[in-house]
């Protein structure tokens, strides 16, 4: 009898790459941000780095046309990515008060260094013999970031850090 070794495989390559890090986790949340980011300006949204690879400032117009920071999209070298909403008022010169941070739970796979959802598709009937679908981390970023424009609650898949 053989077994399924691809999942075990993926466990232990994600436990030694955070115990001994390359990097590769960093690289792959700085990827799903600048993913992120363009799927935001495609829906010609507007969002601005103070360095290349610096926070993503999510930017709102309000009723008088005039843009403030509306969400904070951060990442870091553990390849942990967390969005933040920034309360302003661009009528007076007082900071920004951002809010507690959300953590955006995506796991790491080892074998293609991304980000992966650790949620099941459930809309995604799997393969025989494959394992079941994940959503998108793409899409769980997304829905994140939105539930923090919104002032809506957590979603599932996200949860504020202890």
């Amino acid at each position: 009898m053989s077994y399924d070794v691809r999942e075990a495989e993926s466990l232990l390559r994600n436990w030694k790459e955070k115990a001994s890090p390359t990097g590769v986790r960093e690289t792959a949340a700085k990827d799903l941000v600048v993913a992120f980011e363009g799927l935001w300006k495609k829906a010609d949204l507007e969002a601005i780095r103070t360095q290349p690879d610096a926070f993503l400032l999510l930017l709102e117009k309000t009723k008088a046309g005039l843009k403030k920071p509306a969400a904070l999209i951060g990442y870091n070298a553990e390849g942990e990515i967390w969005v933040q909403k920034v309360r302003s008022n661009p009528t007076h010169l007082t900071p920004p008060h951002c809010e507690d941070p959300v953590a955006v739970h995506l796991d790491f796979d080892p074998v293609r260094s991304v980000l992966i959802s650790r949620e099941i598709d459930e809309e995604i009937t799997p393969k025989p013999g494959e394992p079941k679908p994940r959503r998108s981390a793409l899409t769980v970023l997304a829905e994140t970031a939105i539930n923090a424009l919104n002032d809506r609650s957590v979603p599932r898949a996200v949860e504020s850090p202890p």
